[in-house]
């Protein structure tokens, strides 16, 4: 669900705050690709913050095992 949310939040039209979000591999790993390509990320305690940015490429991007 964290995966889904952060992809949702990337892509809307304003900042978007996650209270509790998973914390594991796999979302550290989106959290990660969504830099890459121009989101803004932030972690902080049990809430993170996203900020959508004009998506950009090319970019690396580790999904290690991740199925989303």
């Amino acid at each position: 669900m964290t995966n889904r949310a952060l992809v949702l939040a990337a892509l809307a039209a304003e900042p978007t705050r996650l209270h509790r979000p998973l914390v594991s591999r796999d979302t550290t790993l989106m959290a990660a690709a969504l830099r890459a390509l121009g989101v803004t990320v932030t972690e902080n305690g049990d809430v993170w913050e996203v900020v959508p940015g004009e998506l950009r490429g090319p970019a690396r991007v580790d999904v290690g095992l991740s199925g989303t």
